[in-house]
């Protein structure tokens, strides 16, 4: 079986609406986690991208 250009072109919106979902929900857990530490949502991200690289450098 082979992949087509149409079958890719035919998930392409469904991939798009997957991604603004998905953003959406992050957001929304984002801004959520920023009210309950009562910082802003750039501060929420830069913690959690830092708890993740700790991590990360953890598994490694």
């Amino acid at each position: 079986m082979t992949n087509s250009p149409t079958s890719k072109k035919a998930t392409q919106p469904r991939d798009e609406m997957l991604k603004a979902r998905v953003s959406r929900a992050f957001k929304r857990r984002l801004q959520a986690a920023a009210d309950a530490q009562g910082k802003t949502s750039s501060e929420a991200m830069r913690q959690a991208l830092v708890e993740w690289m700790s991590r990360v450098q953890q598994a490694a």
